[in-house]
């Protein structure tokens, strides 16, 4: 009936049609299958400028935080100069000082002082040990002063041997005694049980600084100190001393201690006396200077000549 006429309708133009594709040649399926074909490599071709843009990003990415990293670093850098630049007038300062340091240590120091007819002497320790007592010598130094004793009961071990070869090299000698705060009388008694002066060695030496693990010795502590020295040996003690006791409230005011010679710390082009001094005796213008192959050694001057030196210490000990 109608149904079969409606097919009959629909198909036969279809039929009708796939004849004539065949009639001329065309394979629709094949091209289905080629078409697919097609799309396959599109789909794939895309992929790969997908992974290919993907690759780059992650390169971008990478790059990214290399600038990032790079930037963090020179604000870092640009912080430190910033701070830098804050302490540059500090740090001129420090430069003045070391080079007014070295100036005043340079190897032409000696040199001058011996041509001002000044005696040039070094001041040592078992630190220093054991010396070439004939290169010293030959060397031009005239005295040497000889740490013997530090507190209550510190002894300087290679005290002796330096002491005996001193005198044998024919070198004007002297002591020194590291003053510690506290139990002023034991440490005066400590230095005399240790050292024999002999008619010709300088006058006794108290090493007055600050103390970088404990307390620092007081004015109180150097006054006494020197005194009960003057008691036991008749000799008027050497002060050593430098930046600490200008540091020191109503050390400049201390008259007491002004009548004992100073041998002034002071590593700079000239010796600037601190009050109530007047004029130094001594003078250590460098912690460390070699010289004639000798190893470095604390270096000082005595305001005077060798035959003023041996003056002295003839008056500053009555025996």
């Amino acid at each position: 009936g109608w149904a079969n006429l409606f097919v009959i309708f629909l198909g036969l133009p279809f039929t009708i049609m796939g004849a004539y594709l065949a009639f001329v040649g065309f394979d629709y399926k094949n091209s289905l299958n080629k078409a697919k074909e097609d799309m396959n490599e599109s789909i794939e071709s895309s992929k790969l400028e997908l992974d290919d843009i993907n690759k780059k990003l992650k390169s971008n990415q990478v790059g990214a935080n290399e600038i990032e990293q790079q930037e963090m670093a020179l604000r870092e850098k640009l912080n430190e100069s910033s701070k830098l630049l804050e302490q540059l007038p500090s740090l001129v300062q420090k430069v003045d000082k070391l080079e007014d340091k070295v100036k005043g240590v340079g190897i032409n120091a000696v040199p001058l002082l011996k041509k001002e007819g000044k005696a040039i002497g070094i001041d040592i320790s078992h630190n220093d040990s054991p010396l070439d007592w004939d290169k010293v010598k030959a060397a031009g130094v005239n005295f040497v002063i000889i740490k013997a004793t530090q507190g209550a009961t510190g002894f300087d071990p290679k005290f002796n041997e330096n002491w005996q070869q001193a005198k044998k090299a024919g070198i004007i000698r002297g002591a020194y005694h590291v003053l510690k705060s506290g139990d002023i009388i034991p440490q005066a008694e400590n230095f005399i049980q240790h050292v024999l002066l002999e008619p010709g060695d300088l006058p006794p030496t108290v090493d007055f600084e600050a103390n970088p693990t404990g307390p620092s010795p007081t004015l109180e502590d150097l006054t006494l100190f020197i005194k009960v020295i003057y008691q036991k040996t008749n000799c008027n003690p050497i002060i050593y001393s430098g930046s600490y006791i200008k540091s020191l409230p109503g050390a400049s005011d201390a008259k007491e201690i002004s009548k004992y010679p100073l041998w002034l710390a002071k590593y700079a082009m000239s010796p600037d006396t601190p009050s109530p001094w007047t004029s130094w005796t001594f003078w250590q213008f460098t912690d460390g200077l070699s010289i004639n192959g000798l190893p470095a050694y604390d270096f000082s001057g005595f305001n005077g000549s060798e035959s003023e030196l041996r003056e002295f210490a003839k008056r500053s000990c009555t025996r």
